[in-house]
Formats: C-alpha cells, structure tokens, sequence
C-alpha cells in the first residue's frame, strides 16, 4: 500500500471512480434483473493500492453511482452496501502482505461478500415486487453466473493493471509525500 497525502489519496479515488463510473456505462451487459459491469476493477485496485478505506468508498460510491445513472434505483442502496464491504474487505485482507496468496483470498472473499449480497439482495426486491419465494429464488439463482463472471472479469483486469498503476504510484510517491 501506498502512505500518500490524504489530498492524493482522495484524488486518486476520485478519479478513479469517475473512470470506473464511465467505462460502466459504455461497457456492461444486461441481465434480465440488472447488468454485469467492470465495477470490481476500480474497487480491487483502490483497495490493492491505497487500503480498505479507499476500496470501500471507492465501491460504495461507483456501486451507488451506477445503479443511479444506469436506470436501476431500486439497486442504489443494495450497491452501496455491498460493494463498499467488498472493497473494505478486499483492502484489509491484503493491508498486511502483498503476495499472490493474499490477493487470491482477497478476491475470493470479496466476490463471495459481492455474490452473495446480491443474491440476498435479488431475493429481496423480487418478493417485494410479490413475487413468490420460488420465483424469487429461482431469479436470484439465475444471477449467480453473471455476477462470478464480473468479480472474476474485474479482478483479471484488475491484476493486469496493478503493477503498471503500481510502477506510476511508485514513481510519483516521492513527489507527493
């Protein structure tokens, strides 16, 4: 991790999510409840890189920001929630080490923390929707795949960008201290 400015670091995030929020809206597929995106690219690398504060805004605020944007409400919060403990979880699990193994768990925790809070989530809005719970669970089921295809395509971009952000930080670290 990176121990740079408070100012860098928000910056940093900011920008961030802005890249992640607008490569969203241009590359997601839709799902018949939803979309699959690249979020977990902006969360894997801002918690990878600055720590578990800056993975859990950084998935809170693109989660949020992009149900809004996109057209799915009724996601916002549900977003917000999840793919913030995503990132915080993905940030402290790998605060302490930076080896493969710790990234592996990291990924591992943090889509199973994304995976299953939608499937909570899809459940939720389909019985509220009067839905029946066989209904619910078999929409929410249907939703599995898409979004272990998103933690699993976000976290190969992810890992194909962390050491060229890593080598920019790392050049940059001595100017911004």
């Amino acid at each position: 991790m990176y121990n740079l400015k408070p100012v860098y670091q928000k910056t940093i995030v900011a920008v961030i999510i802005a890249l992640n929020i607008v490569i969203n809206f241009f590359l997601r597929v839709p799902t018949p409840t939803g979309f699959i995106s690249l979020v977990e690219v902006g969360i894997f690398l801002m918690a990878w890189l600055l720590g578990p504060k800056a993975g859990g805004v950084t998935g809170a605020l693109t989660g949020f920001l992009i149900d809004l944007i996109a057209g799915y409400p009724q996601w916002m919060f549900f977003s917000l929630i999840i793919h913030g403990t995503e990132g915080l979880m993905i940030g402290y699990l790998n605060s302490q080490k930076q080896q493969w193994f710790t990234k592996l768990v990291s990924i591992l925790c943090g889509g199973i923390i994304m995976i299953s809070g939608y499937f909570i989530s899809g459940i939720f809005l389909q019985l509220w929707n009067h839905a029946t719970l066989k209904t619910a669970l078999t929409i929410a089921t249907a939703d599995l795949f898409g979004n272990a295809l998103q933690v699993l395509s976000g976290a190969i971009v992810a890992l194909l960008l962390l050491p060229i952000l890593r080598r920019a930080l790392s050049q940059q670290t001595n100017i911004l201290k």
